[in-house]
């Protein structure tokens, strides 16, 4: 034992440079998988409680009678066994009241008291009381102690209270817990299940996840979802349907956490691949060190099998010391006692298995003449690089034809992928070292110096430096290239794409109708006071025969985000009022005979100051060929867009002619019986095309340049919007990079009202603001009728890979820490093996410091050699796989 320690002495500098190495690989395998998991549970948890409401639960809407209850509360237990969920059943109805408030919401929640606060009075105790929301209560005037009529029920006002959290998933799909109203009834009004089920009620289940949601509760939750939607279609005459976003959240979730783990098994591999060569290639160093000692025994008689025997032991003590050091490593950053003992455990043991066998057999082997890599070291590269190969191709076959993800969960063999196309190349960077290097040693032959011909006749004898030197530098620099490329495009997808597809810091799209008329004006930025908001319309539409999405924003707000001068994308104008309409109507017949008490409607279309429209009657007109005097007044800020005049039964067409204070020529209208309708523009500027800026994908699509006229099809319009491009642009708010098309919402407007058809009613409000939670808590108070509030954290995957790019970045910082090891083991290798041709070389007048410098310039070329493989590499597997390995992170949820 003492004498083998003393020979183990003789290569302590190798034996620790293994300790750590080893230590540093399990290390960092298990923290690696430690922090990964909490990464993305972490991220999980917060994707999912940052989605809207109705993005984070599913809602079951069936008949109230108590048949349908059993079978869906059934439905729900047996779908969800083994997962942690919460259940709210209400009963919802609208009922008429006897009040000026006209209809009122009711609503029967027994778990009330779970989600809502009393701000006065108490609960309803029987049919004959109710309690008011606080927001109903504001509008409406109602207050503790007011009796009403409901519903041919007399009943009294016991409490107000207020939503402990209007966007808790158990008001998913109840707008009017924050604005007071919704579908025209004022409420909700909290009453006893008898009172709500007299006035023709719904019940609703709102299922949630009961706890935080992490990656591994996603498939049970998905699988849940999928069995009560089979279990309601098998209940005969139930007729309930679900609703909610919950699955394609979960799925976003599902999908972020595949693509994290994606990301991070390339550096991994690397970490895997590279640290395995470092322990083979100090093993071997370790072994020449000990081959003289070696071959003293041997010469004693002592067996092969003892020489073995002993190195494994060394190995083991190394490697044990080293998982204890690992170990210790992951317990320090929360891991569990089995992964902090099991992935160290595994590492060790190959380390011992690998380390063993290099040194026993550098030990044991006959010393070489030179520093040479044999003809069988090179058939052995070259039949891995053959192996890799296939391999690669069937990963990358794999990743390029399916994708990432297989059922939301990342496909092993396309994640491998990148890693072993970088493997593979720097296999072929370490074959082709020599050949490049006697080519060049060629060229340079014919100087007067020898130091760079002898330095690079070594590299073209495939020196040892070639293969591990080469081949561990070049993994080193492919897989740095290559994190900071797909990490650099991975980091813009989940936050600036996302962010740009969101187009404000809160986006509020409310479900409402898609045209205006009397009674749906669209949405207005002036409803929400406080904030800076700007209303937006956005639709499906067509450019040329390719699918895109359409924005209309106000010019200015559009050219900021677009780049663009707003001169260049508004010149529509709208005559501007001053808080009034007055106009001077004169009709008559166009044919002899007149229309003895026939009358004309006269309406304005109004927009504000993005755009938004709306319609108001200004009054009635006779049509006997006198001026009218009409006025109306109008919200302040208003301007006129149109005139419109109807009538809807005239005998034959009639003339109009309209005076607009503000406008000198009177507008000159024709009703015709067949449309029993006509409209007047009031808006200048208007050019032939309507100004427009498209996204660079859908430019490339329809060869779209600045200048060149493009036709977009939406369905709310009478015809297709002739457009002229302004401008092309890698990306537009509210759109993102997917093919797109921008336009100023007066110009929108305008061009509908032109085309006689529907208007487009903008449905968004999109707000810029500091403070996004106060911001959608007052998007939301304006709400009727149900709305999504989105946010980059809402729709984005950011919370789950965020955090695992920058563990990516330190995998490939481990994997150059583990390169510049082996080589430095090399480079000490060759520098040893080179004093042995220090006799020859002084005989051709080379002195120390040009021996210096040829083994500076060998290691040094054939380390430059391999980075610039390396990178290369790197750079070409990022731009060839990466957008494969990241499409699965792009943006969901944002319409």
């Amino acid at each position: 034992m003492l004498f083998a320690t003393r020979r183990a002495a003789r290569c302590a500098g190798q034996l620790v440079a293994l300790l750590a190495v080893t230590a540093m690989l399990g290390g960092t395998l298990a923290v690696s998988a430690v922090l990964a998991e909490r990464f993305v549970d972490d991220g999980t948890a917060r994707l999912v409680a940052h989605a809207d409401p109705a993005d984070r639960s599913i809602v079951v809407d069936a008949p109230a009678d108590s048949h349908a209850r059993r079978a869906v509360d059934t439905a729900v237990a047996r779908s969800f066994r083994g997962t942690a969920v919460t259940v709210v059943r209400t009963l919802q109805a609208t009922a008429t009241a006897d009040t000026v408030i006209g209809s009122v919401l009711l609503l029967t929640d027994d778990g009330i008291a779970d989600h809502a606060v009393l701000l006065a009075g108490a609960w309803p105790s029987d049919d004959a009381e109710i309690a008011v929301a606080a927001p109903a209560a504001a509008r409406s005037g109602i207050a503790v102690g007011d009796a009403l009529t409901v519903g041919g029920t007399r009943v009294v006002v016991t409490g107000v209270w207020q939503a402990t959290d209007a966007a808790a998933t158990a008001w998913a799909g109840v707008p009017a817990v924050a604005s007071g109203r919704q579908g025209g009834a004022v409420g909700p009004f909290v009453a006893e299940e008898s009172l709500v089920t007299r006035t023709g009620a719904r019940a609703r289940w709102t299922v949630s996840a009961a706890d935080r949601v992490t990656a591994a509760d996603i498939s049970g939750y998905r699988a849940g979802i999928v069995r009560l939607q089979a279990a309601l279609d098998d209940i005969e005459g139930l007729g309930g349907r679900i609703t909610g976003g919950w699955d394609a959240t979960l799925t976003r979730a599902a999908s972020a956490a595949a693509v994290a783990r994606g990301m991070l098994g390339v550096p991994l591999a690397l970490v895997v691949a590279v640290g395995l060569l470092a322990l083979g290639v100090l093993g071997h160093a370790g072994g020449r060190r000990r081959a003289g000692d070696i071959l003293v025994l041997r010469a004693r008689g002592v067996s092969r099998t003892a020489v073995v025997t002993e190195t494994a032991g060394i190995a083991g003590a190394v490697v044990l010391a080293a998982a204890v050091s690992a170990s210790g490593a992951a317990l320090a950053v929360g891991a569990d006692l089995g992964a902090a003992l099991g992935i160290p455990g595994i590492v060790a043991v190959v380390a011992a298995v690998l380390v063993t066998t290099v040194m026993a057999a550098g030990s044991l082997a006959t010393p070489r003449p030179r520093g040479d890599v044999g003809r069988r070291a090179l058939a052995g590269i070259a039949g891995a690089l053959a192996l890799t190969v296939v391999l690669a191709v069937v990963a990358v076959a794999q990743l390029l034809t399916s994708g990432l993800l297989r059922d939301a969960q990342a496909d092993a063999a396309a994640a491998a992928a990148p890693a072993l196309t970088l493997i593979a190349a720097a296999l072929a960077s370490a074959l082709l070292a020599g050949p490049c290097a006697m080519i060049t040693e060629r060229a340079v032959s014919r100087g007067r110096s020898l130091s760079p011909t002898l330095a690079l006749r070594r590299v073209a004898r495939q020196s040892a430096v070639v293969v591990a030197g080469v081949l561990s530098l070049s993994l080193a620099a492919g897989g740095l290239a290559f994190a900071l490329s797909a990490t650099a495009r991975t980091a813009a997808i989940v936050e600036a794409d996302v962010r740009h597809a969101v187009g404000a810091d809160v986006r509020a799209v409310y479900d409402r109708s898609p045209i205006v008329d009397a009674g749906h004006p669209a949405v207005s930025a002036a409803a929400v006071p406080g904030i800076h908001a700007a209303a937006a319309f956005v639709s499906p539409a067509t450019a040329g025969d390719v699918p895109a999405t359409l924005v209309g924003l106000a010019a200015p707000r559009l050219g900021a985000g677009a780049d663009v001068s707003a001169s260049e994308l508004g010149p529509a104008l709208p005559l501007a009022l001053d808080g009034a309409v007055d106009l001077t109507v004169a009709a008559a017949m166009a044919q002899a005979g007149g229309w003895p008490g026939g009358m004309l409607t006269v309406s304005a279309w109004l927009v504000d100051r993005d755009g938004a429209a709306r319609t108001q009657e200004v009054g009635v007109a006779r049509v006997d060929g006198k001026p009218h005097r009409l006025r109306a007044d109008v919200p302040a800020g208003l301007s006129l867009a149109a005139v419109e005049v109807s009538a809807a039964s005239a005998p034959g067409t009639v003339g109009v002619q309209v005076a607009v204070r503000g406008i000198s020529t009177p507008l000159s209208l024709t009703v015709d019986p067949p449309s029993g309708r006509a409209r007047g523009l009031t808006v200048t500027g208007l050019t032939e095309e309507a100004p427009v800026v498209v996204t660079r994908s859908l430019a490339e699509r329809l060869a779209l340049t600045p200048g060149a006229s493009v036709s977009v099809g939406l369905g709310t319009l009478a015809q297709p919007l002739a457009g002229r491009v302004v401008a092309v642009r890698d990306w537009l708010p509210g759109i993102g990079t997917v093919p797109g098309v921008a336009v100023d919402l007066d110009v929108l407007v305008a061009r509908a009202l032109q085309a006689g058809g529907s208007v487009p009613a903008a449905g968004e409000l999109w707000a810029d603001t500091t403070d996004i939670p106060v911001a959608a808590a007052v998007l939301r108070a304006v709400a009727e009728q149900p709305v999504r509030v989105l946010t980059a954290d809402a729709v984005g995957t950011a919370a789950v890979i965020g955090p695992v790019l920058g563990l990516a970045a330190a995998g490939a910082g481990v994997v150059a820490v583990l390169a510049l090891v082996a080589f430095a083991a090399v480079t000490v290798g060759v520098v040893g093996a080179r004093r042995d041709e220090a006799v020859p070389l002084r005989a051709f007048g080379f002195t120390a410091a040009r021996m210096r410098v040829t083994a500076v310039l060998e290691l040094g070329g054939a380390g430059a050699f391999a980075v610039v493989c390396g990178v290369a590499a790197g750079l070409a597997v990022a731009v060839w796989l990466g957008p494969a390995l990241t499409a699965a992170a792009a943006v969901g949820g944002v319409s």
